[in-house]
């Protein structure tokens, strides 16, 4: 069964862990080892003296090697280890933030991305953060990054000693699927404590409006995408309103809250409220959640609804309205 992010791109997961892992190359020795570069940059003592050991050697070379891999290989900016990237930046108590987004950012499909706050993991430690992003043409918000609780299981430090930056500083980053229904300029907040910590804009490119197609579950046949939403279709006709139900597919912290379902068309900055209810799981036809909405589209031409879940997007649904008679 899919969920509700299913889509996110292959390093997603990789955020969430270290660059340096394996039995044999503990955080033991990563710290000894970022106290032997310290103790010889006191000394002003070159790395290619006779006296460093071939046995340290090695061990340097290979954790550059894996943070140089993990970033190229996955698609982010090599601002990553320059330190801070101005036009994505922010300030948290006066520490900056920056956003770096992976892969291709296109509206309707989730990019990842990961939050660079510039402070040690220790003094975010149980402050809570919160990502909202805000359309600037149509006002339309959603979360970006549920509200949460940093720990050691959501966070990781990034210590500066390991960036290769003259003036790099300890970062603490955590990661968000950077799910974003629209194209646009949206503005970024990150809030610590509820409390904001500064925002920044970033001009997301528009996508995703071939129309969705059709699939079967259980004995109808729907419109959306097979596995995540989707609803019977009885067509669209405009100006006229119908009945159409919505089946859903997630886990039941996804599928439980207020619903809210939006419009848009095609080439235009229209954005209407098309249903708004709430939705709660229970198995029907194959989904794991279903609805009942009423919607009416006013104009003829191709139509973007927006699904939300408790102000997070879920999901979006293309199709095709025909004149009215």
């Amino acid at each position: 069964m899919k969920t509700n992010h299913d889509s996110k791109p292959s390093w997603y997961e990789a955020l969430l862990r270290p660059p340096v892992e394996g039995q044999k190359w503990t955080a033991a020795k990563s710290e000894r080892l970022l106290q032997e570069i310290s103790m010889r940059r006191r000394k002003k003592e070159p790395f290619g003296k006779r006296s460093l050991k071939l046995g340290w050697f090695v061990p340097i070379i290979a954790i550059l090697a894996a943070a140089m891999v993990f970033i190229s290989t996955d698609g982010f900016n090599r601002t990553f280890f320059v330190g801070e990237n101005n036009r994505n930046a922010g300030t948290v108590d006066g520490a900056k933030w920056e956003m770096l987004p992976g892969g291709e950012m296109i509206a309707g499909t989730p990019a990842g991305a990961m939050w660079m706050i510039h402070k040690q993991l220790k003094e975010l430690m149980g402050h809570k953060v919160q990502i909202i992003a805000t359309h600037q043409q149509l006002g339309m918000s959603i979360v970006e990054l549920p509200e949460m609780t940093i720990n050691d299981t959501n966070a990781q430090e990034i210590d500066k000693r390991l960036l290769s930056s003259v003036d790099a500083v300890t970062k603490t980053r955590i990661a968000s699927d950077m799910a974003i229904p629209l194209g646009g300029k949206w503005r970024f907040e990150l809030f610590i404590d509820g409390l904001s910590s500064g925002s920044k804009e970033w001009t997301v490119p528009d996508g995703g409006w071939e129309l969705s197609p059709s699939f079967v579950s259980g004995s109808y046949s729907m419109t959306g995408t097979q596995g995540k939403l989707g609803f019977i279709d009885p067509g669209f006709i405009a100006g006229k309103g119908n009945k159409y139900m919505w089946h859903f597919w997630g886990t039941k912290e996804e599928l439980t809250g207020g619903l809210q379902i939006y419009a848009v068309r095609e080439s235009t900055n229209e954005l209407l409220t098309v249903f708004e209810s709430r939705v709660s799981p229970g198995e029907h036809n194959g989904a794991d959640a279903v609805l009942p909405s009423g919607m009416t589209l006013p104009h003829a031409g191709k139509w973007k609804l927006i699904v939300m879940i408790n102000k997070q997007w879920f999901g979006n649904v293309v199709v095709q309205v025909e004149k009215g008679e």
